[in-house]
C-alpha cells in the first residue's frame, strides 16, 4: 500500500507541469486532477490529499456504476416485455460501428428504465448533512448543526409521488408529464442541488453505452420476482439474494 501511494504521489509530481492557468476559452473548471494541481500549487490541498480524492473518485465510481448496471439487468431479466422494448429501441436508431454520444442521447426509453432502476434501487440510500443555520418547514423549527439523515429508500417510494403502487417496477413513470407533475426533490438518485454527485454525466454516459453492448448482444432471463427480493445496507444498497440471471447469445 505504501509503494502504490509512493508511486502515486510521484506520478502527481510528474504531472505539476500541466498547464492549469485559467484562459478566456476555459475559465471554468474543466478537468477535475487540473483543478486539484491548482490548489496544490497555491498550498490549499497536499499531495496526499489529491491521491486521496483520486481514489476516492475512482472508488466510488467503480461500484456505485456496477451496482446500477447489475440492477438494470436485474430488472430487464424479470421484465422481458421492457427488455424487448429497449432492444427495439436500439435498433430502431442507425448508428455507427461506434457508439457515439449522439446515439446513446436518443435512447429514450433506456433512459426511463435505468431511472426507475435508480428510483427502487437507490446505490446511496442515505444522505447525511449538517445544517449550517436554524431550518423552518411548517411549523417545525431544526436548529443549526443538527445532524439529519434522510432516506432515498423511502422517498423514492412514497405513494404521494409514486401512487398507488410505488414499489412496483415501472419505467412509466419518467414519462414527461409525469416527471412535470411530481415534485423536482421526489427524485434523487445522484443528490441535488450544489453538493450533487461530481461524476453524475460521466456514470450516466458510460451505463448506456455498457447496457447498449449487453442488450444487442445477449438476452437475460430470470425467475425472481420483486416481492423476493431483499436488501443488504452497506455504505451501498445492495441485493441481498444475488441477480440470479441467465444469459444468451442474442439472435438477430
Amino acid at each position: 500500500e505504501e509503494k502504490q501511494k509512493e508511486y502515486d504521489l510521484k506520478n502527481i509530481n510528474s504531472s505539476n507541469d500541466v498547464n492549469t492557468e485559467d484562459s478566456e476559452e476555459f475559465s471554468t473548471p474543466q478537468i477535475f486532477i487540473d483543478e486539484l494541481l491548482k490548489l496544490w500549487k497555491t498550498g490549499e490541498v497536499s499531495e496526499t490529499e489529491i491521491t486521496e480524492q483520486v481514489y476516492t473518485i475512482i472508488i466510488t465510481g467503480n461500484e456505485t456504476s456496477s451496482l446500477v448496471l447489475s440492477n438494470t439487468i436485474l430488472m430487464l431479466a424479470m421484465y422481458p416485455e421492457h427488455q424487448e422494448k429497449v432492444v427495439a429501441e436500439l435498433r430502431s436508431i442507425p448508428r455507427e460501428s461506434e457508439i457515439s454520444l449522439e446515439y446513446i442521447s436518443q435512447l429514450t426509453y433506456l433512459d426511463m428504465v435505468v431511472k426507475e432502476v435508480m428510483r427502487l434501487f437507490p446505490v446511496g440510500p442515505l444522505l447525511a448533512r449538517n445544517n449550517l443555520a436554524d431550518i423552518k418547514i411548517s411549523n417545525c423549527i431544526i436548529p443549526a448543526n443538527t445532524f439529519i439523515v434522510m432516506s432515498y429508500f423511502t422517498l423514492h417510494r412514497d405513494p404521494k409521488s409514486w401512487g398507488e403502487h410505488p414499489n412496483e417496477f415501472n419505467p412509466d413513470n419518467f414519462l414527461p408529464e409525469r416527471i412535470a407533475a411530481r415534485h423536482p426533490y421526489a427524485y434523487l438518485p445522484f443528490c441535488g442541488g450544489t453538493r450533487n454527485c461530481i461524476g453524475m454525466k460521466y456514470a450516466w454516459i458510460s451505463l448506456k453505452i455498457v447496457l447498449t453492448k449487453l442488450l444487442l448482444n445477449f438476452k437475460f432471463s430470470s425467475q425472481l420476482k420483486m416481492e423476493e427480493i431483499s436488501f443488504r445496507w452497506d455504505m451501498t444498497l445492495k441485493v441481498e439474494n444475488r441477480h440470479w440471471v441467465t444469459v444468451e447469445k442474442r439472435v438477430e
